[in-house]
């Protein structure tokens, strides 16, 4: 019991050092000295930020005012800087961008999941920072100072094939269900069941 314990612990210490490790780290560098290419299209995909524990344990007495699953406030933040790294990177450093956000250069898809979505926005403040009042935004004390509205654009989870990793899927079901009878897997279940009163 008690290795379980350190061995969880351990683990919590390492997933809480991970955002701040990706938030503070540098892009890699994509092109050599010598590139004489010309960037015609990019496409990057991430995962949503820090997020709230999408269940808790019975005896768990944490609250979590946004709900379970919900990006968290230092997931909005790691997304605002990765937004900033990529301005950096694709409107500074290498201009394939606008630094206006111009509707044909850029398209945001989310899955459609509310910490997903939240993460795009996020992202997208960041990546258009810079940006001018009544050029970008209304000029009204009203509106929140510097945010340009990027459409983020959704697919319904049931018919999302590309980010919906729980679609269903004969190959994958099967390969489930042989899992489910492995002893390994059963004595998995037995012990997280003893340890945490939850079944799975």
């Amino acid at each position: 019991m008690m290795r379980t314990v350190l061995c969880a612990l351990l683990g919590l210490g390492v997933v809480a050092a991970v955002p701040d490790y990706f938030a503070n780290r540098e892009l890699l560098k994509v092109t050599g000295d010598d590139f004489d290419g010309k960037l015609i299209f990019l496409q990057a995909l991430w995962r949503h930020g820090d997020r709230t524990p999408t269940q808790q344990f019975p005896t768990d007495k944490n609250v979590w005012p946004q709900g379970l699953g919900q990006l968290t406030v230092t997931g909005m933040k790691d997304h605002l800087i990765l937004g900033e790294k990529l301005r950096q990177r694709y409107v500074n450093t290498v201009p394939f961008v606008s630094k206006r956000y111009v509707s044909s250069e850029i398209y945001v898809h989310s899955t459609d999941v509310n910490r997903t979505l939240t993460s795009a926005i996020s992202n997208m403040i960041g990546f258009y920072r810079d940006a001018e009042a009544e050029k970008d935004f209304p000029s009204d004390s009203r509106w929140p100072q510097g945010f340009v509205p990027v459409p983020v654009h959704t697919e319904d989870f049931h018919r999302d094939f590309m980010g919906n990793v729980d679609r269903p899927c004969p190959r994958t079901k099967a390969l489930l269900n042989l899992l489910r009878e492995s002893p390994q897997y059963k004595k998995l279940v037995e012990e997280h069941a003893q340890n945490t009163s939850l079944s799975m």
